[in-house]
């Protein structure tokens, strides 16, 4: 018997386990991200949400810094299954 995982089957005998997992290496994707500041004496207001379009619940979040990167306000937030509403 397997326990089901999102992205592969683990087998529930320890041996077999240890051997999946031993060879097992994920496959990372980045993108570099470089903020720039405001002009002088303005504000920014970086927003950013998660979602998949899908069933799952996501989220969303905002940050706002002066010309100088100084932070002065930021919050994040769990959005609910959208398809539920």
């Amino acid at each position: 018997m397997q326990m089901k995982f999102k992205y592969f089957n683990i087998p529930k005998a320890w041996p077999h386990m240890v051997a999946l997992l031993e060879g097992y290496r994920p496959k990372f994707q980045f993108k570099m991200v470089k903020w720039y500041p405001p002009p002088s004496d303005w504000w920014k207001c970086n927003t950013d949400g998660a979602s998949t379009c899908n069933s799952l619940p996501s989220a969303a979040a905002f940050s706002v810094r002066n010309h100088e990167g100084d932070r002065f306000g930021a919050k994040g937030v769990k959005i609910p299954n959208t398809q539920q509403i």
